[in-house]
């Protein structure tokens, strides 16, 4: 018997899924880096709407306009404390393929302003 061609049709079967899965880890990934970047954004606002000395909700708005899309968030400012909420939308391949049009994920963050020192924290 010659069992020469066994192996290259067990690689042909097994191509596909391992595609699908390396697509799968690489999709995943990068959404994980997208929502790093977005809360990094979120604490970076948080921190430029705290550093005036007035009008800290437009300020805090403005940068998040200009630095998220996909994105929509409520900001809130009162005694010396800066709170921002909301959702982000992601698109990924593999959203797309279970007929989801993005995967959205909430945020929030609330800083403190004490003297001159800004102290960020995220709420649950």
């Amino acid at each position: 018997m010659n069992h020469k061609g066994q192996v290259l049709v067990l690689f042909l079967l097994l191509l596909p899924i391992l595609l699908l899965i390396m697509g799968l880890v690489i999709d995943v990934g990068n959404l994980f880096v997208e929502q790093k970047k977005s809360e990094n954004v979120v604490k970076s606002a948080i921190r430029y709407g705290l550093s005036s000395e007035e009008n800290q909700e437009e300020k805090a708005r403005q940068y998040l306009e200009e630095n998220l899309s996909n994105s929509s968030f409520r900001v809130f400012y009162s005694n010396q404390t800066l709170t921002i909420q909301g959702n982000v939308k992601i698109e990924s391949l593999f959203s797309k393929l279970f007929q989801r049009e993005s995967v959205s994920f909430e945020l929030k963050y609330q800083g403190v302003k004490e003297k001159e020192k800004v102290t960020i924290h995220k709420v649950r």
